[in-house]
């Protein structure tokens, strides 16, 4: 079907865009204004209603649905800086691509990101990536160790073998840390480890 035909359907007194989605062109109600979107056309609910072409160059007047065939669910919407009414999709590989775009809206359309946004929020990820890779063996101990839950502390006293004692003293004075945390979080791995056995 051409997009000539689905909008002479659409112009057709009574014919919703669900039902000449459904009945006319066997698409979806969603998929056909992607489409249409896509095409070039934004629907106008004021002054006289319907839809319009508002891209650049001839009418698409001509072209099958099929030749919009790529446009697929995870479409993100764009509104290109070179025309304030033209509306255009592109795929999420096409935005890695495209750097002219201003705003980019989420799949829903709900959320705005301006490039500056979006590339502040690249660096963070980079940011957040590196620190990961960077991150010694004492980091991620401290944010174990941060995690453990405030309780009321009982004492325990603890017989272990002169040679595993000494390594145990090394260990926490090489790492800085109270041994009675680095006990704490030994045995919590220790009886995790054997209960996911049952």
């Amino acid at each position: 079907m051409q997009i000539g035909e689905v909008l002479d359907a659409l112009a057709t007194p009574g014919n919703t865009v669900a039902r000449v989605a459904k009945e006319q062109a066997g698409i979806g109600e969603k998929r056909l204004r992607m489409i249409l979107n896509t095409a070039g056309y934004e629907f106008r609910n004021k002054g006289q209603k319907g839809w319009f072409y508002i891209g650049e160059g001839q009418e698409p007047l001509e072209k099958d649905l099929s030749d919009y065939s790529t446009v697929s669910n995870k479409t993100v919407q764009s509104t290109a800086p070179i025309s304030n009414k033209r509306q255009v999709i592109y795929s999420r590989s096409d935005l890695a691509k495209n750097h002219k775009d201003d705003q980019v809206n989420d799949t829903l359309g709900q959320s705005q990101f301006t490039k500056e946004e979006l590339t502040t929020l690249k660096e963070m990820i980079q940011e957040y990536i590196q620190e990961k890779r960077n991150q010694t063996s004492r980091d991620r101990l401290h944010i174990r160790i941060m995690k453990l839950k405030k309780e009321e502390r009982i004492r325990k006293t603890v017989v272990m073998s002169e040679s595993v004692a000494k390594k145990f003293d090394d260990f926490a004075e090489k790492m800085k840390f109270n041994k009675s945390n680095i006990l704490e979080l030994a045995l919590i791995d220790f009886i995790s480890s054997y209960d996911q056995e049952e």
